[in-house]
């Protein structure tokens, strides 16, 4: 009896997890839009997605500079820095019903909601996972096997549930930054206190010179602040025309680099 003729079949992809390398995510991201472009969505209630509008959520800034945060297989989070004389920046929207689609067998986009459905307020726990957990005003930490030394809330992120941001919501935001900035001078005086301080601002030194300004902090009372984060312009040294080829030479020069002439014979 010959053997059956095996059917080529699509298998079902589930959706990406999110436990990929950082460098993966685009290409994959790339990949998987490629399939989903001939495939049918699945169909969303009206009623989901307005639930999903109207309890929303905003994710925003009031450091100066943008944080970047970690959508998972939704894709890059970029929350913007807060413009100079603002009071935070312009949001990130997140809705309150997060979804994503991946392939079926056939011909067909299933639909999959954050949480599928086990977590209360979907929405705000996607937001805490996207920014690398947050605190709430109570003390409370959110952020499944997230640890809060990684959380972008630390640099002035915070969450609101309406827009423009409730002020306690900026008050928040504004609290965790200057609590992170007041480590990351303490952690300059002490390296500079040791000899470190070179090795500590090898890697985003700027950020501690934006604390301490941001903290009101100079270099009269601040010692280690006589180091910038950036190269600093050297002063040029003073120069003078040669008087036989007009070339620019050093003031002190007795002899000119280009014509060879002697300035000082010249001059007798």
């Amino acid at each position: 009896m010959p053997a059956p003729t095996a059917v080529p079949t699509t298998p079902a992809t589930a959706p990406q997890s999110g436990f990929v390398p950082m460098s993966q995510a685009p290409e994959l991201a790339a990949k998987q839009r490629a399939l989903n472009g001939a495939k049918k969505p699945a169909f969303i209630p009206t009623a989901i997605k307005n639930q999903s509008k109207e309890t929303q959520l905003f994710i925003f800034n009031v450091g100066p500079k943008a944080q970047e945060g970690s959508g998972a297989s939704y894709g890059r989070v970029i929350i913007p820095a807060c413009p100079a004389g603002a009071e935070y920046s312009e949001p990130y929207l997140v809705p309150g019903l997060p979804h994503e689609y991946y392939n079926k067998e056939g011909n067909t986009l299933d639909v999959q909601f954050h949480g599928d459905g086990d977590i209360p307020e979907p929405g705000f726990d996607w937001a805490c996972q996207a920014i690398g957990g947050f605190t709430k005003s109570d003390g409370q930490w959110e952020g499944k096997f997230l640890h809060p030394g990684g959380s972008l809330e630390r640099f002035g992120v915070g969450i609101s549930r309406v827009w423009p941001p409730a002020k306690e919501d900026v008050a928040l935001a504004r609290k965790k930054m200057l609590a992170e900035y007041g480590k990351l001078v303490q952690a300059a005086r002490e390296a500079h206190t040791v000899g470190k301080l070179s090795q500590l601002l090898a890697n985003d030194g700027e950020f501690y010179f934006i604390a301490a300004h941001a903290l009101g902090l100079t270099a009269k009372t601040e010692r280690w602040m006589e180091f910038s984060a950036a190269p600093q312009e050297t002063e040029k040294p003073a120069t003078k025309l040669c008087p036989s080829c007009a070339e620019e030479i050093m003031e002190k020069a007795i002899k000119c680099k280009h014509c060879g002439e002697f300035i000082d014979f010249q001059k007798k």
